[in-house]
Formats: C-alpha cells, structure tokens, sequence
C-alpha cells in the first residue's frame, strides 16, 4: 500500500532533529572550508606571497618539536614550490606538510559535529576547545610517526603504516565524539 501523506507526517517529525544535526554539520563543515580554501590558503598560493601559510608551518614545527621530544633529530625545511614543510629527518626529508594535511579538515569535521549535536552551552564552552586540541595533538602524532617510518621513497609499507596512522586518527575523533555524546546527554 502506498503511504498517505498525513501518515508521513510523523515521520518527518520524528526525523526533524536527524535532519537538523545533518545540516549544521553540512552548512558547518562546508562553509568553513570554503571560507578556509578561498580566502585563507588562497592568499597565500598568491604569485604575490607564494609562501606557505602560518597554520601548516605552525602545524610542522610542532610535529618536529614531538620528533624532538621523543628523541628523534629533525628539522623543519619549508617549500616555497610546494607551498608546504618539509619534515626532515636524519638529513633526508620524510614527510611533505601541506595545507590538506596539516590537520585541519579532521578538526573542522570535529568542530562541526559537536557544534551540531545538541549539549548545553556551558559543557560546549570548555569541552570543545580541549577536545580540538586533543585532536591537533593526535594529528601531529600521526604525522611525526609517518616522518620516522618513512625511508624517502613511498613503498608499499609506507603505504600501509600510513592508512593505519590515518585510522588511528579518525577513531580518536570518533571517541572524542562519542565522549561528547555521553557528556551532552547525562543529566
């Protein structure tokens, strides 16, 4: 039987928070990358400033200061051709750091899912920011374990550790929302 229009009704009630949630998180996450890639990184790709921007040079000089921390000699040797840094490693350069791997598109879709998700504001205040830094720290993690297993040519293997180090940072955003939802539901 063909459903009635007044028997959708409901549905479309019930479904009314999903859809919300799917475009705050769309409206979000698009729109701040859009404002990120249009006006943020094109500036900086500019044949006038051609020069690496700020976050992703932040973003590699602390991946090499964990390098550090975790006793491993590297360097950092920004690109001007590839608009990106260099992470260096033993004198060879491991990992190239550009703008799409900085970090900042797991961040924003982490940003955007809780922004979306419905908590009160005062729990969003603190946990938010700490869980964006958290995220941060995870992805230069996994960029600084790229730069030790890398051996300067993409084999096969690097391939793999670099699908794994890739999963491992998506399953921490995923447990850091899944903490949100935990946190933003209890009474």
């Amino acid at each position: 039987q063909p459903l009635k229009p007044f028997k959708l009704l409901p549905l479309l009630k019930e479904s009314l928070p999903i859809l919300k949630f799917i475009l705050i998180v769309t409206i979000a996450y698009f729109g701040i990358d859009f404002l990120y890639q249009n006006f943020y990184l094109d500036h900086y790709a500019s044949p006038s400033v051609f020069r690496t921007d700020p976050f992703t040079r932040i973003y590699s000089k602390n991946v090499v200061s964990f390098l550090s921390l975790i006793g491993v000699k590297a360097v950092l040797n920004e690109s001007a051709r590839n608009l990106g840094c260099y992470i260096n490693v033993n004198g060879v350069n491991q990992v190239l750091v550009i703008a799409r791997c900085n970090g900042f598109p797991n961040i924003l879709l982490l940003f955007s899912l809780l922004l979306a998700f419905p908590g009160p504001i005062k729990k969003k205040l603190w946990y938010i920011p700490m869980a964006l830094l958290i995220l941060y720290g995870c992805n230069i993690v996994r960029v600084g374990l790229l730069a030790i297993t890398n051996d300067s040519q993409y084999t096969q293997y690097f391939k793999y550790i670099k699908l794994l180090a890739n999963v491992i940072t998506h399953i921490s955003l995923l447990v850091i929302f899944l903490i949100w939802l935990k946190i933003s539901l209890k009474k």
